[in-house]
């Protein structure tokens, strides 16, 4: 359990996330939260990882998750990056020093991938083995989804639309490791 305090400053860290779309910096929770030095965003962000809310990096103090306790069970909140909200899974499911995202697909680019509107991708973010593997990019402040193909010196990126080759203007953010399909079923009267 977090104390009133505790749990307002964890409500800033979403807060923040939400604003943002990122994980919020030291220096943005003490502008947000009237701190008046960081000594007591170092003292709260331990606690909460102690309490098993939040995880960060030890090297950086930088927040990479946003974790919960759901009936002694802990709940990785994977950010979905385009749509403002969390995804919750199981820890015990993800590896341990690998950060993920989520990607919730709005378009129908991507078909022949057998990916559909409104299905939720989970992301790793590394790229070991990522040829022939949807990855998602950001392009022009914007993520995206595409398949990834490496041939020769060339790094191609293509959906059912368009192709192009990789270039510094797009950054790859990781690949796709696994689909989420929200199943639907109508009644018949």
């Amino acid at each position: 359990m977090l104390t009133k305090k505790q749990r307002e400053f964890f409500n800033l860290i979403i807060n923040c996330y939400k604003e943002t779309k990122s994980f919020p910096t030291l220096t943005l929770l003490k502008e947000k939260g009237n701190y008046k030095s960081y000594n007591s965003i170092y003292k709260y962000l331990n606690v909460l990882e102690e309490k098993g809310y939040i995880k960060k990096d030890k090297y950086s103090k930088k927040i990479t998750y946003i974790l919960s306790n759901i009936d002694n069970e802990t709940i990785l909140n994977i950010p979905v990056v385009n749509d403002n909200t969390f995804y919750k899974i199981a820890k015990e499911y993800c590896y341990k020093n690998i950060d993920y995202l989520a990607y919730k697909i709005h378009d129908n680019n991507l078909k022949s991938e057998n990916v559909l509107k409104n299905d939720l991708l989970i992301i790793e973010k590394r790229l070991l083995k990522a040829n022939n593997k949807l990855v998602l990019i950001l392009k022009n402040n914007n993520y995206y989804i595409y398949k990834y193909t490496k041939q020769n010196e060339f790094v191609y990126l293509s959906n059912d639309k368009e192709s192009f080759i990789l270039n510094d203007s797009i950054k790859v953010i990781g690949k796709v490791i696994t689909l989420i399909r929200k199943l639907t079923f109508q009644t018949l009267d």
